[in-house]
């Protein structure tokens, strides 16, 4: 029969078997608990280390996005303010250009009426020239007769 199942052997495994469950609780307790304790604690330092710096980071990031539409913003007013400028100067180039055009017209028109005038003076004399020279004609032709 083999010797374990002898039971005159039982007792000393029994014991050998307290034993070695014994030394393995306390080795369990006193070495690799602590250990796992020790790695649980440094990798929850570690997550919490990593938790704060992301949300300095997150805190930095968005501190960086409002920078960024703020200067956006300052960027597209001062841009607005140049295209108003801009326009205004325009505007006011185009007014005074309008102002040339209409003084250069009026004066154009003011000398083609001199002109016409001229001209107009200048067939009225000499139409009444030449009822002049009909009524002289006429007064010949009345005379003659």
């Amino acid at each position: 029969m083999l010797p374990q199942l002898d039971f005159s052997h039982y007792t000393s495994q029994l014991f050998w078997l307290l034993v070695c469950c014994a030394v393995l609780v306390v080795a369990i307790r006193r070495v690799f608990v602590p250990r796992m304790n020790a790695i649980i604690q440094r990798r929850d330092d570690a997550i919490s280390r990593d938790e704060a710096e992301v949300a300095e980071l997150e805190r930095k990031v968005n501190e960086l996005k409002q920078d960024v539409i703020r200067i956006r913003e300052d960027a597209l007013n001062d841009e607005r303010a140049k295209m108003a400028e801009l326009a205004q100067r325009k505007e006011e180039m185009l007014s005074e250009q309008l102002c040339n055009i209409k003084r250069e017209h009026d004066e154009m028109m003011r000398q083609y009426r001199m002109q016409r005038d001229a001209e107009v003076a200048k067939v009225k004399s000499e139409s009444q020239m030449v009822d002049a020279l009909v009524q002289i004609a006429m007064v010949k032709l009345k005379g003659e007769r």
